[in-house]
């Protein structure tokens, strides 16, 4: 368990760190990433030994109190908030919320101004179900060549603007 102290610089322990996530690339080391609805789910998967949630902001206080070492990133929806300033303005309210990271699958742009202000950022590459209807419905993502060099260059854009994980679906 590590020592570390929040984004609002409350002492807090944590299963994972994002130090400790970016050392695991490459390592061959598998985690469990959950995104639990409700308390019901949030204390099943806490029982089940996953490793890792993603939540809306809206249940960080239950995170905190049901699961208050996991790691957890929150997010927002695709269509949630019209403007970049206001995914910033989000973003920066589940960090004070207890969020050790921001979830986004917005630009490049925004993901850039999230990680210089010092959020760690996750996105998702590859099947998006939001973005389903640019590719004629529900499909595998990135089984041509093309495809996959595509995957491949987004992942490493995104890589250049500070994102440290990424989801590929």
């Amino acid at each position: 368990m590590k020592r570390i102290y929040d984004f609002s610089r409350n002492p807090a322990q944590r299963n994972y760190t994002v130090a400790d996530l970016k050392a695991l690339k490459g390592s061959g080391k598998t985690l469990t990433m959950c995104n639990p609805a409700d308390r019901d789910q949030i204390i099943a998967c806490v029982e089940a030994g996953i490793d890792l949630f993603v939540v809306g902001t809206d249940q960080m206080e239950d995170i905190r109190e049901l699961a208050p070492t996991h790691f957890t990133g929150a997010g927002s929806s695709w269509a949630q908030f019209g403007s970049d300033d206001e995914i910033i303005a989000h973003a920066f309210e589940a960090m004070r919320r207890g969020a050790d990271m921001y979830y986004t699958l917005r630009s490049f742009d925004v993901m850039e101004r999230l990680a210089s202000e010092g959020i760690p950022v996750q996105s998702h590459i590859g099947l998006i179900p939001t973005f389903s209807h640019h590719y004629g419905g529900l499909r595998a993502f990135g089984r041509t060549a093309e495809e996959a060099l595509q995957v491949w260059d987004t992942l490493k854009r995104m890589e250049d603007v500070g994102v440290f994980a990424v989801e590929v679906e």
